[in-house]
């Protein structure tokens, strides 16, 4: 099932309780909240613990904005779940970003994993498919 926000384009997958979400341009702080809490709706709704990230034409968030997700979207995901299902998030992003965000971790592994969720980081949609549903 897709479904057109304003800024970005959701697809919903419920027989893999996946969400892909993909933003067209760069979007205003506004917008980008918008768009993460519609995710929420679609967590809720759709019982959807895998969730694709396609930033590659978003480009970066804000430092405000990327505070807000860890501090405000991150923690309301799990209590949106069945008990049991774990959030698992793939982001798709430029290789520019990638190699950077690489470059800050302490051993190059791009997988984060806290009593919340887990998260990681792609170049490419396949493998970004591939790392979610091989959980």
């Amino acid at each position: 099932m897709a479904i057109v926000a304003d800024s970005a384009h959701f697809l919903v997958r419920p027989e893999q309780q996946l969400l892909e979400v993909t933003w067209q341009a760069p979007v205003s702080s506004p917008e980008l909240r918008s768009t993460y809490l519609s995710v929420l709706e679609q967590v809720t709704q759709q019982h959807i613990f895998r969730l694709l990230f396609d930033a590659r034409r978003r480009g970066r968030a804000s430092s405000a904005d990327e505070l807000w997700v860890a501090n405000e979207f991150i923690p309301l995901l799990p209590a949106r779940l069945p008990p049991g299902l774990r959030p698992r998030l793939a982001y798709l992003v430029t290789p520019v970003f990638y190699e950077s965000v690489r470059a800050e971790t302490h051993n190059g592994d791009m997988v984060t994993e806290s009593e919340l969720l887990t998260l990681n980081h792609f170049t490419d949609s396949l493998s970004a498919r591939q790392w979610l549903l091989s959980e």
